[in-house]
């Protein structure tokens, strides 16, 4: 199959009927003055959808020609468009456009803040220039391990615990600091939920970290136990301490839950139980967090001079609370649980 490329979108002046797809309990219906019969295509099932429902109502035997269905979709590594698109039989013609074929109908103040966002990012080159996208080779996360698993909404989850992970800056210049929060629920899955990555450093930093931990309901902070960046340790028992005492914003009494993860251990082999998570669908993001993600998609780990801070604060937080689970299992010796009556 060879792709074509729409290499424009022409304005017209014609006057036509504009139906809204998204409307409930009217799955298809005639468009056109009756010429076009418009299915709504949101599947949340897209293989039982096509297989079960779509294909077997293009049957209809037509003279000198055959029933034809048009999918219109952001190109997201799901296995049935993987399918389409390998097909090598003439079956299914591709046809690809981006946002900016269509840069005549839309807002040029628009395209341009969407090109300075995500410009040469992974997200970009999906949702902007209709790539399909899916991990390279080597690398160690997916696309569609991630777009799989994500969730709209947390509010049925019940969390047994959620941290704030801290990937601190090499200097106190003001490099991004990765401040990624993460909650684990009672069956073990977790939940990236929010990314508060900062371009901050030092006394400001921390105090940042601090109020993403009490916004979120955290109970821990994990920020690596690295030499260069012990500092980063100091500045965040400080700053818990001004916030404690000044803004009252913590307890009396309390000390900074500060729990460090262990810098001996190489970015990839971090990174690669965190992966089997993602691979295995328990790991899931709360929306979409495009700097994050287009992180760990470009993440090369034979790259020594690769340090994706976001990604490295995502890791730190998940491999805590892997360790927490661990620490739930609990092997008991029966006799140990037999008192003798006095």
């Amino acid at each position: 199959m060879e792709p074509t490329r729409v290499i424009g979108v022409t304005k017209v002046s014609d006057r036509a009927d504009v139906y809204d797809l998204e409307v409930d309990g009217e799955p298809e219906f005639f468009a056109g003055s009756g010429q076009l019969l418009v299915h709504n295509c949101k599947w949340k099932k897209p293989r039982e959808s096509w297989f079960e429902g779509i294909m077997p109502s293009l049957r209809a035997d037509l003279v000198g020609d055959h029933p034809r269905t048009l999918v219109a979709t952001t190109p997201k590594p799901i296995d049935l468009l993987r399918e389409w698109v390998g097909r090598q039989d003439g079956s299914v013609t591709l046809i690809r456009g981006s946002t900016f074929d269509n840069a005549a109908n839309l807002s040029s103040y628009t395209l341009d803040e969407l090109d300075r966002r995500y410009a040469g990012t992974s997200i970009g080159r999906q949702e902007l220039y209709g790539e399909l996208l899916d991990a390279r080779d080597g690398m160690l996360f997916a696309f569609s391990d991630i777009d799989n698993h994500r969730v709209e909404s947390v509010d049925d989850v019940e969390f047994t615990h959620i941290t704030v992970g801290v990937d601190p800056t090499l200097t106190e210049e003001g490099d991004l600091m990765g401040v990624v929060v993460v909650g684990r629920d009672i069956q073990n899955h977790m939940y990236v939920l929010s990314d508060e990555s900062v371009p901050l450093t030092s006394r400001e930093a921390a105090r940042h970290i601090w109020r993403v931990f009490w916004r979120n309901g955290a109970d821990t902070i994990v920020v690596e136990d690295n030499l260069a960046k012990r500092w980063m340790t100091d500045v965040l028992k400080d700053a818990y301490v001004e916030l404690r005492d000044q803004d009252n914003l913590f307890p009396a009494g309390t000390s900074a839950p500060i729990k460090s993860i262990d810098s001996r251990i190489g970015k990839k082999l971090r990174a690669e139980p965190v992966a089997m998570r993602y691979e295995q669908g328990t790991v899931h993001h709360l929306g979409t967090f495009s700097s994050l993600e287009n992180e760990m998609l470009n993440f090369d780990p034979t790259d020594s001079h690769n340090s994706p801070n976001r990604m490295d604060a995502m890791v730190h937080a998940c491999r805590h609370l892997m360790a927490g689970e661990k620490r739930r299992i609990r092997l008991v010796n029966p006799q140990s649980l037999w008192l003798p009556t006095r």
